[in-house]
Order: C-alpha cells, then sequence, then structure tokens
C-alpha cells in the first residue's frame, strides 16, 4: 500500500492500522468501514479470519449478502499481493446494479491514503501499480458462458459467487481449478431456490467438506416485518 503522501507520523500509524486489516477482516469493516454487521454477518467473517476457506449460505432476501460479499472482496484486495477476486452471478443486472455500486460504496468510506491506489470500472477493480495482478473481476456466470470462474491463477485467490443456486453445474466445474491455490477462498451465497445444483450439494451431501449457514430473514434486522408475514 502507498503510503508516500503522508508524513513520518501518519506512515507510521498507517502501518499500525495496515498489520491489523491484513489479520483481521473484522477489524477492517468496523473500524474503518464502520459497518455495523449482522449477527450472521459477523459469523461469516469470524470464519474466515478463524481459517475457513470453503463457505456456503443459503437466505432469505434482503438480508445483506450483497453488502457482505462486497466488504469481503475489498479487504481481499487491499491486503493481499498478487490476488485475484472473481466476483459473479448469473444475472448481470445484479452485477450491475447490486454487486457493483456496493463495491464502489465501501470503497467511498475508506480514508483516502487507504483508497487511492484502487481504480474500478464496469469490468473490475484494480490495484496500483501492479494493476495486471491485482484485482477484482466482475462476471456473468451463465450456462452459456460456462468460463466465468476459469482461469484464475495468482498466489491469492477468492471466488465470491452471489445468488449461487442459480449458478449452472458446468461453471462450478469448469472453475473448479481456480481454488486449487494453497488458501484459495470460495464463498457461494444465496437463495436456495432450487433443490439441485452445486450450491444445493454443498448444503446436503458435500457440507461436511464446507462451513455451512442457515440465514432466514428473521435473522436481519434489515428485513421489514410486513416482508416476513407476507410470506408465511
Amino acid at each position: 500500500m502507498d503510503l508516500s503522501g503522508l508524513g513520518v507520523a501518519q506512515q507510521g500509524a498507517a502501518k499500525a492500522v495496515v498489520s491489523k486489516c491484513i489479520h483481521s477482516r473484522m477489524y477492517f469493516i468496523k473500524e474503518i468501514l464502520e459497518a455495523e454487521l449482522e449477527e450472521w454477518q459477523a459469523e461469516v467473517v469470524n470464519a474466515l479470519d478463524a481459517g475457513e476457506n470453503k463457505l456456503s449460505i443459503r437466505s432469505g432476501h434482503g438480508v445483506g449478502k450483497t453488502a457482505l460479499v462486497a466488504m469481503l472482496a475489498v479487504h481481499f484486495l487491499c491486503f493481499r499481493d498478487d490476488v485475484k477476486v472473481i466476483v459473479t452471478s448469473p444475472s448481470a443486472d445484479q452485477m450491475k446494479d447490486g454487486l457493483i455500486p456496493e463495491i464502489n460504496k465501501w470503497i467511498s468510506r475508506m480514508p483516502a491514503w487507504m483508497s487511492k491506489s484502487l481504480s474500478g470500472t464496469s469490468e473490475r477493480v484494480v490495484r496500483y501499480p501492479d494493476d495486471k495482478n491485482n484485482f477484482i473481476s466482475f462476471r456473468t456466470a451463465r450456462k452459456e458462458n460456462p468460463e466465468a470462474l476459469a482461469g484464475v491463477h495468482a498466489t491469492h485467490v477468492m471466488i465470491l459467487v452471489d445468488e449461487a443456486s442459480g449458478v449452472d453445474e458446468v461453471v462450478y466445474e469448469t472453475g473448479s481449478g481456480a481454488l486449487s491455490t494453497e488458501g484459495a477462498i470460495a464463498i457461494l451465497i444465496g437463495n436456495p431456490t432450487r433443490p439441485t445444483g452445486f450450491f444445493y450439494k454443498t448444503q446436503t451431501i458435500l457440507k461436511d467438506l464446507w462451513w455451512t449457514r442457515k440465514v432466514s430473514c428473521q435473522d436481519s434486522s434489515r428485513v421489514s416485518d410486513n416482508y416476513i408475514v407476507s410470506q408465511l
């Protein structure tokens, strides 16, 4: 992280902050982004900080899953070197209207000395000076586009799949090589809309291999009581 614009004393303080962020996603989210986490979101963050690297979360609507994915992507990009984060969803609109602006929102909340090396487009967010090897890439995951999760090789790899139930199994099969890197992280999160497919399997027959969590609308303060009652 480029601290050249700071004074000597400020650089010392900044380095201490960076060190804390590297070792604690929770510190970054609460102290730097000043975000208030739901209990289930905090459980996911703590699981990652404890070393879990394959997480599958099935959830109701509006519980804060897009916000969590965005914060985790930004953290991984900022505090690793030679890092590739793939953020995907089966819907281009979900990417354009949800994930991309959410990631940009959290970047805007970071102090200038921390975010100045980041630059974003509709396709990716990069970190300078080595923007070719440090980035978040936004890719739509469809059956007719199975390469969405393929060809990802770096020292640090993170795959974040939003609306994971809607991603065809062939996409996961094509992208399985991305997780061959030691310590690679995969987070699948979405509404359990289909009782088939890879996401469903991570919650059932493969659950011993994945850290799993079920999040209902009642687990989130973001979901109105009227909506919950309407779904009963």
